[in-house]
């Protein structure tokens, strides 16, 4: 279960990983997953999955090599 305060600290965690593209890129898609999820399990407001959007959308403007193999 997710709230704002965790998504917006996943997303500073994001931020310290950058350097590390890889690790970026997997904790990226983990976060991304895992929002969808919880928007998808209906337990939110329309408010709350729109916030949870915005915020991990943020992430698209970190700097990091995303690719997969």
């Amino acid at each position: 279960m997710k709230n704002i305060d965790l998504i917006k600290n996943s997303v500073r965690e994001l931020k310290k990983m950058r350097d590390d593209d890889e690790s970026a890129h997997s904790f990226e898609d983990e976060l991304r997953g895992s929002v969808l999820k919880d928007i998808a399990s209906g337990k939110y407001s329309k408010k709350e999955c729109q916030e949870f959007a915005r915020e991990v959308l943020k992430t698209s403007k970190i700097d990091f090599a995303r690719w997969c193999a």
